[in-house]
């Protein structure tokens, strides 16, 4: 078995802003209360994504698209949920 040498983790300006952004959208998810967290929890619903996720991606959205100069949708198993 071959065994891939790590890349090194190059920590560049935009980089970090984007990982600070997802940090501090997580912070702020711990912060809702439970009734807030119930709204978006009840927008979620009949989606392939939770509240959590909707949460998430409404909050990092506006930051990442400050940072890269393009908005960036959460792409992937279920396609774009913005």
């Amino acid at each position: 078995m071959r065994f891939q040498k790590p890349s090194p983790d190059l920590l560049t300006d935009a980089r970090s802003a984007s990982r600070n952004a997802y940090k501090d959208a997580a912070d702020s998810w711990s912060l809702l209360s439970t009734g807030q967290k119930a709204v978006y929890i009840a927008r979620a619903v009949g989606k392939p994504y939770s509240g959590y996720n909707l949460f998430m991606s409404e909050n990092i959205a506006g930051v990442t698209c400050g940072i890269y100069g393009v908005k960036i949708y959460a792409t992937g198993l279920y396609g774009s949920i913005i």
